[in-house]
């Protein structure tokens, strides 16, 4: 059914409000909060008002310690190229400060099933008349659907956002600059379970409560431990205290709550629930939203990993909590990217840094329940010129743990006036930093990039464009690290700038070091006319002719390369390029980079390029490795834990760059050469072809793995000692027993690698011997299981021929 059809369906029921955000000018110029302008309809208050207005205002005898887990599917809007969206460090902040103010009423929201993002022009500012396409097309049942947009509009009123009363669809919609005030998304889901603004039950007005609290069970927002509110738009102050002199009918002055989540106060100072309160957010989600899917069981938990930085392929180690023991239970990604988990426990991750893979966070999902790292993981920089404009996120940059708030990605202009640039300098966005309350005075935020490799990059240096303009403007800062714990600052500039994109460059010359990380430190002024900007960064060499990095690093013939640098020419036939001594073939070229082919019989070695007189070598090896195969392994069965040499080439010498699989499941890498990988049997396969995936190629083994699933028997007799000859064979096999046998009679069950029974034969030994016909079997190899007596059983591999 349409949503559209839905929602008339819910007036007509009195279930479905929606709670729409205004824009309220409530302090200084441009500096705005925008209110919520909630107001029920009398049909919509009967409901509430018969439903859960009796639980919540008895709901002592019912309060319980137990934690609520509840579901909430985070949907990220973005342009159509995936550009622009929320942070999502962002998300995860706001989501964990909306669970300390929820946390009285034993409530802890988790991300159902990760994010989803939604990449669609038509939505990322969005109308609330797009409400029906998009929730049709993205909508969860039984979670609470929460959309993040750049701009949330409804006809011609710039909203915050809007959610829905019980009854009504589980969706709230917010805008990107309202979600990080740490106060909107908690009131809006407060309207989601329940609760009215605290001046009651209009948008507008003052309320009916009176002061004395005589009536306070039935009016007001039917809840009598807040205080009778008169409606507090602009009645709030910047310390936060109430500035009106209002009465109620008795001439009482009004006496309200300017920190109440659910008042009109600046959005700032709003920062708790009452008890009733959290009493009929209880009630409600006990009762009217008792279908969402709730759990008793908390999300995992990610405590740390190790390495914190590194490139694909490296092997990472995560703790924390409530972890599957069955690795391909944890949907692990890095950046959003899926890797590869080789082994896991309740409290441990083992995983394989995946190939395409960048800096951001670590999630890791079990049964739908998503968590995120509090850190990033970093992905060291070694291919130079580097450039991010932040068209596509914060690139290899993330947001420091050690300061007051994030940088935002921005768009045309900031969300104040007289501050902050009217667009970005190259492409649509740049980042800047909010200075609205409660980020000023002297807030910072921080930028710390991943690794630079510049031990090799002659004369290195960064420019970068930056923007400040604002009347009470702060500082801005560049900062430099070698181990990422002492900064020196390298650049600082403080004040108004005016309205224009200026360029800095600096040199890092005296940092030509393996591990170096820059940081921008952003500090705002006294109030919110200091946003403050960067775009379009630029590192790389002084120099004019350089090899600045390639990637990949290894790789076969015929596969391609780019080689990364400076001063090359656009012209691709003009750049000789060769690896180790021989010349390939250049397909396309730019000034600063160029792609190329591995050529054949190319070998391990440095590569060069020519032009121009100029000829520029590269600082790292590249690696050639031949086609990727696999050609026997041994054993051929075995259980879990069974160790397995393959034998085969193109494998990589980093034992966990090889991804082997057995029929599809991954094992562990024990080590590996380039012809040989030893690896164990994994948790939970079955009988089929051994794979290994690396560089991109995949190579299967001929013959199948077969799982011993029928039995898990020894090699030999306990007492005594079995031979099969000839094996193969196309007639009969003799079983030649000796040693201390003690039993005569002897049963063979003969099973296909698939584990069905073909075949079952009993027999008598006379004289140590027994014989067993196959010629009725189709050829092929089966397996053989041998019971003498009483004495054991033991597995033998039979051919038929």
């Amino acid at each position: 059914m349409l949503i559209s059809t839905k929602l008339k369906r819910f007036s007509y029921r009195f279930l479905g409000v929606l709670a729409v955000v205004i824009g309220a000018l409530q302090i200084s110029q441009a500096q705005v909060d925008r209110n919520c302008g909630t107001e029920a309809t009398p049909e919509q208050i009967e409901y509430m008002t018969k439903k859960i207005r009796p639980i919540a205002q008895n709901y002592a005898r019912f309060r319980t310690t137990a934690t609520t887990y509840v579901p909430l599917k985070a949907h990220i809007i973005r342009t159509s190229s995936g550009a622009g969206g929320l942070g999502l460090s962002d998300l995860i902040k706001a989501i964990n400060d909306m669970n300390v103010l929820y946390q009285s009423a034993n409530i802890s929201f988790y991300i159902y099933n990760e994010i989803n993002f939604v990449d669609d022009d038509k939505f990322y500012d969005y109308d609330s008349s797009e409400e029906g396409d998009l929730g049709n097309q993205h909508n969860v049942a039984n979670v609470i659907n929460v959309y993040f947009a750049n701009t949330v509009v409804s006809g011609t009123n710039s909203l915050c956002g809007y959610a829905y009363f019980p009854g009504g669809q589980d969706m709230v919609l917010m805008a990107n600059d309202c979600a990080t005030n740490g106060s909107t998304l908690p009131h809006e889901l407060g309207h989601y379970f329940a609760l009215y603004h605290t001046h009651g039950k209009t948008n507008t007005g003052t309320t009916d409560e009176l002061v004395n609290g005589s009536n306070c069970s039935d009016t007001g927002d039917d809840v009598c431990d807040t205080p009778a509110d008169p409606n507090l738009s602009g009645n709030v102050d910047n310390a936060c205290s109430y500035t009106g002199n209002a009465t109620d009918a008795n001439n009482d002055a009004f006496a309200p709550d300017p920190l109440n989540i659910m008042s009109y106060s600046l959005q700032s100072c709003r920062t708790r629930f009452s008890q009733g309160q959290y009493d009929r957010i209880s009630a409600t989600l006990t009762n009217s939203r008792n279908y969402l899917l709730n759990s008793a069981t908390p999300p995992p938990a990610i405590t740390s990993f190790t390495p914190d930085e590194g490139a694909s392929g490296i092997q990472v180690t995560i703790t924390g909590t409530g972890f599957s023991t069955t690795a391909a239970d944890n949907i692990v990604k890095i950046n959003g990217v899926q890797a590869t988990v080789t082994s896991s426990t309740e409290t441990q991750i083992v995983l394989n840094v995946p190939a395409s893979t960048s800096t951001g966070l670590v999630s890791v999902t079990v049964n739908k329940q998503t968590t995120y790292s509090s850190n990033n993981f970093f992905v060291p920089i070694s291919n130079f010129p580097y450039t991010e404009s932040f068209e596509l996120g914060l690139g290899s940059w993330a947001q420091a743990n050690n300061d007051d708030f994030n940088w935002s990605i921005g768009s045309n202009t900031t969300p104040s006036d007289n501050t902050g640039p009217n667009s970005a300098f190259n492409g649509t966005f740049y980042l800047f930093t909010e200075a609205s309350s409660p980020n000023s005075p002297n807030k910072k935020a921080r930028l710390v990039s991943s690794s630079f490799d510049f031990s090799n990059l002659p004369d290195p240096e960064i420019s970068f464009r930056y923007h400040m303009r604002g009347a009470n403007m702060g500082t801005l800062q560049l900062e430099v690290s070698t181990d990422g714990t002492t900064w020196t600052s390298v650049f600082s500039k403080s004040g108004d700038q005016g309205n224009n994109w200026v360029i800095e460059t600096v040199d890092l010359s005296s940092y030509q070091a393996a591990n170096v990380k820059l940081r921008f430190t952003g500090t705002t002024g006294n109030d919110f006319t200091s946003d403050m900007a960067i775009d379009f960064i630029q590192v790389r060499s002084a120099s004019a002719f350089y090899i600045g990095g390639f990637s990949p690093t290894t790789a076969r013939e015929g596969d391609e390369v780019t080689i990364t640098g400076e001063g090359f020419s656009t012209t691709a036939a003009d750049n000789v390029v060769k690896f180790n001594g021989q010349v390939t073939t250049v397909t396309s070229a730019t000034t600063n980079s160029l792609k190329v082919t591995v050529p054949n019989r190319a070998t391990t070695g440095k590569i060069t390029i020519e032009y121009n007189g100029g000829f520029a070598t590269s600082s790292g090896t590249f690696t050639v490795v031949q086609a990727l195969a696999v050609s026997s392994f041994s054993p051929t069965f075995g259980n879990v834990g069974t160790e397995v040499t393959l034998i085969g080439t193109g494998f990589s010498l980093t034992a966990n760059e090889n991804v082997v699989k057995f029929n599809g499941t991954v094992a562990e890498v024990v080590s590996a050469t380039e012809t040989r990988i030893v690896t164990k049997a994994p948790q939970g396969f079955t009988s089929g072809k051994i794979t290994v995936e690396f560089l991109g190629s995949t190579a299967t083994s001929t013959d199948d793995f077969v799982l011993n699933s029928v039995t898990s028997l020894p090699q030999n007799l306990t007492e005594g000692k079995l031979e099969l000859y000839p094996n193969p064979a196309s007639d009969v096999v003799n079983l030649k027993f000796s040693g201390n046998i003690g039993a005569s009679k002897v049963t063979v069950q003969v099973y296909n690698l698939q584990g069905q029974l073909m075949a079952t034969f009993n027999g008598v030994v006379k004289n140590g011997a027994l014989q067993i016909p196959v010629s009725k079997l189709a050829k092929g190899v089966y397996n053989a299981i041998i019971s003498v007596g009483d004495k054991g059983q033991v597995v033998r591999r039979i051919m038929r021929n």
